[in-house]
């Protein structure tokens, strides 16, 4: 199954995937030509991704990318979710230039086999 929207993962029963991958978004203030995810939208989806995820399910972050001043916002978004970490790491988006001070975040997360999501549920 491909999900494409939030709307479709709304429509997704809950516990279906085994696994999640999530590519190049883009959060406040960061540039990308064709998506935008405001931070409160980004809450809502990553809740939808813990419920959609089985116990034991792998959730890949992939190429999400904000300023550097946003790290303090999405990295603890993340953590607070209650997975296991599998990877977490930071690294900057030169394409545009150091300047702007974009930065990439990475991570795979394993959701606990109990129901323990902190910031959510």
């Amino acid at each position: 199954m491909h999900i494409t929207s939030q709307e479709s993962i709304l429509k997704t029963k809950a516990g279906k995937f085994e696994a999640l991958y999530l590519s190049a978004i883009a959060g406040p203030g960061a540039h990308f030509d064709s998506f935008f995810l405001p931070t409160s939208r980004l809450e809502f989806v990553l809740y939808d991704i813990y419920r959609i995820l089985r116990p034991g399910g792998l959730f890949w972050l992939d190429h999400f990318f904000c300023t550097k001043d946003q790290l303090k916002i999405y990295v603890p978004m993340i953590e607070q979710l209650g997975y296991k970490k599998l990877k977490l790491s930071v690294a900057p988006k030169l394409d545009r230039g150091p300047e702007l001070k974009e930065m990439y975040i990475y991570t795979v997360l394993e959701k606990p086999l109990k129901r323990q999501c902190a910031g959510y549920l």
